[in-house]
């Protein structure tokens, strides 16, 4: 699989801070699980059985350690969790575009990306091809 660039200045603010507080890799794990919702996160590991149940669901999708420092600092609050969307398709437009520049045809690239031939020649034409900062970027799916 390929390396994505995503842009950290194309996050949402809570994805940003998600990712300061519990490192990309969990922000990453936490955002497929629960993308776009709004996380009652427990006050603790067992206060009661349905803390616990979520906690449990923390742990399953972001691993202990994680898990614990959202319960530490969103305790007893809802989490939303971003989905996204937005940059993640910035960072994948930027990735077509320099796989065409290497010589990848618009037909391996539609392959490739699940996308139609038409969506392709599309993203060619318009994506934002300015590369991010060195600083301000993180590899989705190294």
């Amino acid at each position: 699989m390929s390396v994505v660039t995503i842009n950290l200045d194309d996050l949402p603010r809570s994805a940003v801070d998600l990712i300061q507080l519990i490192g990309l890799a969990a922000t990453l794990a936490l955002i497929d699980a629960f993308p776009s919702i709004k996380f009652p996160v427990p006050k603790g590991e067992d206060n009661n059985p349905e803390g616990a149940a979520r906690f449990a669901l923390l742990v399953e999708a972001i691993g202990d350690a994680p898990a614990r420092v959202l319960v530490r600092h969103y305790g007893g609050d809802d989490l939303y969790v971003p989905s996204c969307k937005q940059a993640v398709r910035r960072a994948r437009d930027r990735q077509i575009v320099a796989d065409y520049g290497v010589g990848a045809s618009v037909f391996e690239l539609a392959l490739k990306y699940r996308l139609s031939y038409r969506q392709i020649e599309t993203i060619l034409k318009t994506a934002d091809t300015t590369p991010a900062e060195p600083s301000k970027q993180a590899d989705l799916f190294a």
